[in-house]
């Protein structure tokens, strides 16, 4: 397997996407639309998804009621890390491996992984609760502390 953004045909596509994403307001758990509102969770599926990079994969997350804005701050269970992981087309590396463009960037905030960015030239791209899609440098201490792993979208040859 290769990773899925290796060529610079997709990573441009992919750089379109996210940047046409930048700006679209907060909204927990409800879908993604762009312009209108998205979690950080919808967010990277809908990008991932528009860019081709997951065509023919079934993911589920979990239901509203499962996941309460709060979650992540009273739970110790990483439901959206097992989710990640049991997709074959994600593979995992350590936190302290360099991301490449296209890369999925965890993150913990409470007792567990909560939060998701798409990494892509030095930034990260992700939704921040209560505001809206935001491009970060990916070095800031608030999220680099807080790295908890790096998952790559591969694909077969």
């Amino acid at each position: 397997m290769i990773p899925y953004f290796l060529s610079k045909e997709r990573q441009e596509v992919l750089f379109e996407i996210l940047e046409s994403w930048v700006g679209t307001p907060s909204r927990h758990r409800g879908g993604a639309v762009k312009g209108l509102g998205a979690d950080c969770v919808s967010f990277i599926h809908e990008s991932l998804k528009e860019s081709g990079g997951m065509e023919g994969m079934k993911v589920n997350f979990p239901a509203d009621a499962d996941y309460p804005r709060d979650r992540a701050l009273h739970s110790k269970e990483e439901v959206l890390l097992e989710i990640l992981r049991s997709i074959p087309e994600f593979r995992e590396h350590n936190k302290r491996t360099k991301p490449i463009n296209g890369d999925l960037c965890c993150y913990q905030f409470g007792l567990s992984t909560s939060h998701f960015a798409l990494y892509y030239g030095g930034r990260i791209y992700h939704t921040l609760t209560r505001t809206e899609v935001h491009r970060t440098r990916f070095d800031e201490a608030k999220y680099l502390n807080r790295l908890t792993a790096i998952f790559r979208l591969m694909e077969k040859l």
